[in-house]
Order: structure tokens, then sequence, then C-alpha cells
């Protein structure tokens, strides 16, 4: 069975089957934050379950989950709401295709989203170029398309820790004894004696079945319709690449199986912790005839992308002009105490370039980014207006900004050329808040018309944000 969803929905009422029951029950029950109860399940980012929301929510009601199940006064589940999340999850025989809200179907509307707005976005913050990319054809093929997009930034990052090795054993014949002796091996091979001795050593060895299965990788892409042009995308995947070739000297296309069969075991080494998340991924892509999800009945397959940070990081590539893009790594300190220990940060989406930090702190603008609808709704309530306006407010009294953003995704039709900048002034302050629109287009026919429009739009975008930003100086007559 499969089920297609949008993020942040409920679904149409299925009709579900007892079989169906189970494995979407079994799916329900599982949180984000747990790292062993999700299995084969590939969460981006990578660090989605270790920042502090869902860590220390793990344990409670609280605690994020792929899919909720509503349920009637019966207790029976009769709808699925989801989440911020999207992507691809299953388990036994039941797989559930989460798309975008912001992705287009045919006319027909009860056909599936085309992927177009996800893959666009990845295509962007990841830094790769797809080529004739029709994710209408074979739905099975959209999995594993989606695996080898992201294949090589996860190969970036993993060589960030060095090539993976270990321990092999090997055997040797020669007269520079330095192991273990194998008399059986030495009386069948070196009687009568001839001046060698066959013995066997352990040594580290880049050439492991870690590297094999990438390599494997690697070899099949190179063989894809358009994941080869993947491969040669950049200079450093070209380097990535060069280098696994050069470190698996005995791979060979026959040894697949026993490949396969030898990372039935996930990394455990702490040092190499980045390859566990390539080893599946490689797995994945090479289990390419068996992407329904039931080849592992006791757990979780897919991959899932947090929807939020998807569309933060793809609005700091479109604006990287004019705007510098703050995470974890570089938060700021919002609070000092008395003994001039810091004990509270601060992590703004965005700062306009020039900013400074300090005693005079400032910036000509800071901006936040919002995955979700803002169009024609103002005013909001409660939470959801602290998480949309207040927070912001606040990085621009932090900043001494007179101007704060709010960038969001927004529907509308492909005849509609101007993106919508709404001006919101804030009370007693003299500061203006720009509510900015980004328009993604309606495509439902090939990727390449998607990509044109959506650079085109990408385009208007800034162009449209620059001139808040920067407006022009009117000159008196």
């Amino acid at each position: 069975m499969c089920i297609h969803l949008q993020d942040n929905n409920y679904s149409k009422e299925p009709a579900f089957q007892d079989c169906d029951r189970v494995n979407l029950e079994h799916i329900a029950n599982f949180k984000l934050a747990d790292k062993d109860a999700t299995g084969s399940l590939l969460l981006f980012p990578q660090s989605f379950r270790d920042t502090e929301f869902y860590s220390s929510r793990q344990k409670t009601e609280e605690a994020p989950v792929i899919i909720e199940l509503v349920r009637d006064n019966e207790g029976k589940p009769t709808k699925i709401r989801t989440g911020n999340v999207m992507g691809f999850i299953g388990y036994g025989d039941t797989e559930i295709r989460i798309h975008s809200r912001f992705d287009k179907t045919d006319n027909d509307t009860e056909k599936e989203a085309n992927d177009f707005f996800l893959y666009h976005m990845l295509a962007k913050v990841f830094h790769v170029n797809l080529f004739n990319l029709d994710t209408t054809s074979n739905k099975k093929n959209n999995i594993l398309d989606l695996f080898m997009v992201m294949f090589p930034q996860m190969l970036k990052d993993t060589m960030s820790q060095g090539l993976y090795k270990e321990y092999r054993t090997y055997k040797y014949n020669d007269v520079r004894v330095r192991g273990t002796i194998e008399v059986n091996r030495f009386i069948c091979e070196d009687i009568p004696f001839q001046g060698k001795v066959a013995y066997r050593t352990r040594e580290f060895s880049h050439d492991n079945k870690i590297l094999q299965l990438v390599r494997h990788t690697i070899e099949y892409m190179r063989h894809h319709p358009w994941g080869h042009g993947l491969l040669n995308n950049d200079m450093d995947t070209r380097s990535n690449v060069l280098q696994i070739v050069n470190a698996t000297p005995t791979y060979s296309k026959r040894d697949l199986m026993k490949v396969m069969s030898d990372n039935r075991r996930p990394v455990s080494h702490p040092y190499y912790a980045k390859y566990r998340a390539l080893q599946q991924l490689c797995v994945s892509i090479l289990r390419h005839d068996g992407l329904q999800y039931g080849k592992e009945k006791d757990k979780v397959h897919g991959i899932l992308f947090d929807g939020a940070w998807l569309w933060e990081e793809y609005m700091a590539v479109v604006l990287r002009e004019q705007f510098d893009h703050f995470t974890q790594k570089n938060a700021f300190d919002l609070f000092k105490s008395q003994e001039e220990k810091y004990f509270q940060k601060i992590i703004p989406d965005y700062l306009s370039k020039g900013w400074t930090d300090g005693d005079k702190a400032s910036a000509d603008a800071v901006a936040d980014a919002k995955y979700m609808r803002l169009e024609d709704r103002l005013k909001l309530q409660g939470e959801q207006a602290y998480s949309v306006y207040y927070k912001t407010i606040m990085y621009m009294h932090r900043f001494n900004s007179q101007k704060g953003f709010i960038f969001y995704p927004m529907e509308t039709s492909i005849e509609k050329e101007e993106h919508k900048i709404e001006d919101l002034s804030i009370a007693g302050t003299g500061s203006v808040m720009h509510l900015a629109g980004f328009r993604i287009p309606k495509v439902a026919g090939k990727y390449d018309e998607y990509k044109t429009q959506m650079e085109d739009s990408e385009e208007k975008f800034r162009d449209a944000v620059n001139a808040k930003l920067n407006p022009p100086i009117s000159v008196p007559s």
C-alpha cells in the first residue's frame, strides 16, 4: 500500500486495511529523537535528532513524531496528520510519501505531487545540477533519484573525517616474515623449502568493506542516465570519487552481494560517525531493485527532510549576496551575567551584509525564514505570533535594526510575476517588518521547465528584497 500525503496536513480519510493499520501504528509510535527506533531511516539535517528541541522532548508526550494517527470515538485511526518533515518512509508492506504542500500536481487533483519543489531546494542547497529529471515517470525511481541527489554532499561531509580505515587480515608468502606463521600453508606451498615462509598479519587498510561499498555505489551511479552527472558536478566531488577509486584496487563488480552482506552492521567507531549515514545511503542506492520498504520487516526505512531547515538553507542560497546565514556554530550572546559569564544564546537566521557585534552591535536588517503559509494572515495568535513576529522583533532590538524580513513560500498562479512584500510598521519604534512572499510557480510538466520558472522567480525575489533593503534615494526637485 502506498499513501500520498502533504507535510503539515491531514490526509484524506483513507480506507485502512488491518495489515496497513498495524504498520501505520508502528511508524506513528516512533519519535524523531529516537536514534534506535527509526532503524534505517535517514534524517536531514544529520543533526536533526541532536538539536535541543528534539532531544529535550524525546521522552515526553510533546516529542515530535513522524506521523500522527487521528482517531475516531472508538479509538480507530481515520486520518493521518503530518508534521514539518517531507520525504519517503515505510514499514513492512506500507509506504508513505510525504510531499511538500507547495509542490504541484497535474490538473487531475487525484494524482500525487511531482516533488519538483523539494528537488529544486535540494539541488540549490547541496549545489548539484539535476539532469533530465522526470519524477512523474516511475514512482519507485523517484526514491532512488532522491538518494543519488544526496550522495555527493554526504560523501563530501564524510570525507572531511578522512578515508575510513580498519584492520584487515592479509596472507603473504615471502622472506619478510612479520606476522603469524601458517604451518599448514607453509607445508603445502613451501616444501621443499625455497626460502619463503607463509604467514598472515593484520594491517590497517583503506581497502575495506565500507569503502568497497562506496566504490560500488560510485560505479552504479556512473552508469545511471543522469547519476554520472552528479559525480562530475564539481571539483570536490571529482576529487572525492578519485580518492575512493584509488583506495579500492581490489574492487570487482562480482563482489557486490558479498560487500552488501558485509555491511549489514552499521559503522560503530565514534571517530568515523559520519560514515554510518553514508553507509545507509549507499545500501539504499544499491538496493534499487528492492526499494519496497518490506525488505527488512522489523525496521523503518526511508529518507526525511526537515522542511523548516531546508527552506531556511534554500533562502540562504538565494539571498547569499544580501544576507549572511547563521547556525548553532556562530550563535550570538543575548544575556550576560554580572560575572561576565554568558548563559543565553540566540541564533538569527540572517543578518544583512556589513553587520557588527559587540558593544555597538548593529545590522541594517535581520531576517527569518518561515516554512508556512503567511499570505493574507497578518493577525496571528499565541505561540504562532511569538514564533513569527516577536522573535524577529527581538533580533531587531538586539542588533539595532530598523528593518526586519520574514521570508515565506507563497502559492500563486504562473501568470503572476510579482512577489508579494507587505510592510508592517512596528508601533512606537519607527521600525518596519517586511513580510516577503516567495512566488512558487505552478508547473506540472517537465522539471527543466519548472527549473527555469524557479530561477526566474529567484531573480525577481532578490530584486524585490533589494528594493526594500536599499530603497532608492529620492532627490527633491
